[in-house]
């Protein structure tokens, strides 16, 4: 989509080369982008009928290559791989195989009960061409980001490449729209869908688009929450009509354009968007609080009969479906607006300066495809045909410098003067409220905890499936009684490392008065979940992530349990404690875990805040 440039000032460009600057390329410069403007990436609702064929017709082409060559880098598949494949096997002396020789269902990519084991194709290869073990050599597309500073930067690398082979899948138009314009959609996914679940583009059976690999249980379910939410716009998340009848969007329990924007406007760096790779700490609040229950909850199928296979709950098989694409997209969109409201808080490499520039981002892509300028694979071997890796994560923090920016910023995030009132008003209440008994409280203003607020009153699919062994209950210590200033309070979230299979899970935290037993039964209550509710975080289930030494750095997939730490900030609501008058009163954090079967309270130490 062409569209003219939304080019900052000169000021405020010069702010952000210092804001994520600081670091000279030492290998030269190769061939500029070959692009001469900067295209827009829309909301994929917003799309004209002519820019949604076009989309649709870059995706059906990209799949024809990989049924041409389930090899060919600029293939659906390929770019599919690049997500979370670190090794696949390819026949020594035989670099382009198509998906006939394989299947002769040709429209798997998708839509097909096959090929379940999506990284390893020598089964097949070896019983379709009569291979033996030595036959095959190592490729290596690619392996994700996540749980460190670089889980954002990893994702615009490989968005880049996949939004450059969209544009080279057609640019002639030879067989259908030319495609040498469009750019990857987004999905606001802290709006109401169009669709039953996700956006209607998207549930078209007979659009490249779709797949059956989702869940598809429709997102509209009848709210029991009759709060009134600081949402006004009924077009996002946490909507709630004053009819008894009113219907909410099931998403609204994972996201919500205010905790968004809570993290965009009063997050630093590491708070948004996680800890360097080698230090405790890991996720980012956005990965962890947004992305992370989007994909494993959400989109996932955890708890369905007949469970399907959900692409979108799997690191190793979410990027075959094109709904990935455009939600990842809007994660895109958050990054480049926090990046934007913060460029200017970055002095002296504080804690609103980004890390993570210098490092590689794995990912072999097809060396016919246009590079940022000064790109390079660092010390990394030639492979013929395909680059090593996606280059210096620093190449990609100017979105317009190679070659995209984002529609009406305004229409998609709320303001963050918004937010500060929100914050103001629980600073000023104190969080002087509780409940004794898990009564119906009258009043939101003085009794909701700040990040139910946030959340659009959400977070309460979990509450229902609650049982003793998913809690586990933990001592607060607070500050002296007459301190009333701290500068964080770190809430330390940590699952033991375990010999089984490693799974995903929601992590809700509550802030509770220790005079209060909490059971299931006050779980459920939603009065009581709104009040206490201090946060809700969740892990997805990934594979090793260690590696960024610019060599290639591929590590087998693993799928142990190891442990995690996910660390939230909670200084405005221990803030609001100490100000107000039960700051004296003995305290506890209950962590209710859920979201897997093999989830129990057992796996995690207990909760502790770390203060300064």
């Amino acid at each position: 989509m062409k569209m003219k440039s939304n080019t900052l000032s000169s000021l405020a460009l010069a702010t952000l080369a210092a804001f994520i600057g600081g670091c000279k390329l030492t290998s030269p410069p190769s061939e500029p982008p070959r692009h001469d403007e900067v295209l827009t990436r829309k909301n994929i609702d917003a799309l004209t009928d002519n820019e949604l064929k076009a989309y649709e017709h870059a995706i059906a082409r990209m799949k024809q290559k990989s049924r041409d060559n389930i090899y060919d880098p600029q293939g659906f598949l390929w770019q599919a791989w690049v997500h979370n494949c670190p090794t696949v096997w390819q026949p020594k002396n035989q670099s382009v195989v198509p998906l006939a020789a394989l299947s002769t269902q040709q429209d798997w990519i998708g839509n097909s009960n096959e090929f379940l084991q999506y990284c390893d194709f020598r089964p097949l290869l070896k019983s379709k061409l009569g291979l033996g073990d030595d036959d095959f050599v190592k490729v290596h597309p690619g392996q994700c980001e996540h749980a460190k500073d670089t889980f954002l930067h990893w994702h615009r690398a490989e968005f880049y490449f996949f939004e450059k082979a969209l544009q080279n899948a057609d640019p002639e138009g030879k067989f259908g729209p030319s495609t040498k314009n469009v750019t990857v959609p987004f999905w606001n996914f802290t709006k109401a869908p169009t669709g039953q679940r996700y956006p209607k583009a998207f549930e078209n059976t007979q659009s490249p688009l779709y797949s059956i690999h989702r869940n598809m249980k429709p997102a509209l379910s009848p709210s029991n929450n009759r709060r009134s939410s600081t949402v006004s716009d009924p077009n996002f998340c946490g909507f709630n009509r004053s009819d008894s009848t009113a219907d909410k969007p099931l998403s609204c329990g994972y996201t919500s354009p205010y905790l968004l924007a809570y993290q965009i406007h009063f997050n630093n760096w590491r708070e948004f968007g996680g800890s360097p790779y080698n230090r405790a700490g890991n996720f980012g609040a956005f990965e962890a609080q947004i992305h992370n229950p989007m994909h494993a909850i959400y989109a996932g199928c955890e708890g369905q009969s007949n469970r399907p296979v959900c692409f979108m709950e799997d690191n190793s098989q979410a990027g075959f479906d094109p709904v990935f694409y455009s939600f990842h997209a809007f994660i895109d969109f958050a990054y480049d607006q926090w990046l934007q409201t913060n460029a200017a808080k970055c002095v002296n490499n504080n804690e609103y300066c980004v890390t993570g520039g210098r490092m590689f981002m794995r990912g072999t892509q097809s060396d016919s495809l246009p590079v940022p300028q000064g790109f390079s694979e660092g010390k990394t071997k030639p492979v013929e045909g395909r680059f090593a890796n996606m280059g210096r994560a620093e190449l990609y923090f100017d979105s317009e410098k190679v070659g995209y920016n984002y529609a009406d910023p305004s229409k998609e995030f709320i303001d963050g003067e918004v937010i500060a009132q929100l914050i103001k008003k629980h600073r000023d209440a104190g969080f002087d409220f509780y409940l004794q008994d898990g009564t119906t409280r009258q009043s939101i203003d003085t009794t909701a905890s700040l990040f139910s607020e946030l959340l659009s009153y959400g977070a309460h699919a979990p509450a229902s499936r609650v049982t003793e062994s998913q809690i586990k209950t933990s001592k607060l210590i607070l500050p002296e009684a007459n301190s009333t200033t701290i500068n964080t309070a770190q809430l330390k979230i940590v699952r033991k490392p375990m010999d089984i299979e490693d799974y995903s899970f929601q992590a809700d935290i509550y802030l509770v008065p220790a005079s209060i037993k909490v059971t299931p039964e006050v779980i459920k209550n939603d009065d009581f979940r709104a009040s206490h509710l201090a946060v809700s975080t969740a892990y997805w289930a990934l594979g090793d992530h260690s590696a960024h030494d610019g060599h290639g750095g591929h590590s087998e997939h693993m799928s142990k349990a190891s442990s995690v730490s996910l660390d939230q900030e909670l200084v405005h609501l221990i803030g609001a404690i100490l100000r107000g008058k039960n700051k004296a009163k003995p305290w506890q954090l209950v962590l209710v875990v859920s979201g897997h079967e093999a989830a129990t309270a057992d796996h995690f130490e207990p909760l502790k805040i770390e203060f300064k």
